[in-house]
């Protein structure tokens, strides 16, 4: 038992740590800001204008690694040196990836 708490506090000791660090971090930029007014509105400008154009490129990243993920299930469901398992596994992928409706509810109630 006292090797569990020893890594609990371990864990709950990197966990504060990186909290903090993270404070420090926004602290300073705020800091920062309030020196620079100036600076605060360029980046305010700068995340307005590249926002968007920075989510369609993660956007087209997924999205074309999701359709890679798909065709490379189709070709193994059509091969035939695939394995039986494997085919039943693939069409199960590609349906719960299709599907609208979750098989494992993101809630549970209880």
């Amino acid at each position: 038992m006292g090797n569990v708490n020893t890594s609990d506090q371990n864990e709950q000791s990197i966990v504060d740590q990186a909290e903090t660090e993270a404070i420090e971090k926004i602290n300073k930029r705020v800091a920062l800001y309030k020196k620079d007014e100036k600076k605060a509105e360029r980046d305010a400008v700068f995340v307005k204008e590249n926002l968007l154009q920075f989510v369609e490129r993660i956007g087209k990243k997924l999205a074309k690694g999701v359709i890679d993920s798909i065709k490379f299930l189709y070709s193994a469901m059509v091969d035939p040196r695939t394995p039986i398992e494997a085919k039943l596994i693939a069409i199960a992928a590609l349906i719960y990836l299709i599907s609208p409706i979750d098989i494992i509810p993101d809630i549970i109630p209880g």
